[in-house]
């Protein structure tokens, strides 16, 4: 319950924080949301994916972002994720 709140609130806070956190801490909670089990709390944080990647350059949007979201639905199952990340 405590990650799905984290993932539907994280953009929210997202907006009004620094890019240097963003870029820190932010990205390995966004990251670990990502790779969750559950695929609401994956929806929920590819929701915020623009706002976070706002913070980086676009060099490192393709080495982070992309490589990341590439593999987060990688079994198939889930048409929700995959509907989200269209």
């Amino acid at each position: 319950m405590i990650r799905r709140a984290v993932a539907e609130n994280i953009e929210d806070f997202a907006k009004g924080v620094d890019k240097k956190i963003i870029r820190g801490d932010f990205y390995d909670i966004w990251n670990s949301l990502i790779s969750d089990n559950f695929d609401i709390i994956k929806i929920k944080a590819l929701d915020c994916a623009v706002i976070i990647a706002r913070a980086f350059k676009k060099e490192e949007v393709t080495e982070k972002f992309f490589k990341q979201i590439r593999f987060v639905d990688s079994n198939k199952k889930s048409w929700r994720v995959r509907y989200s990340l269209v």
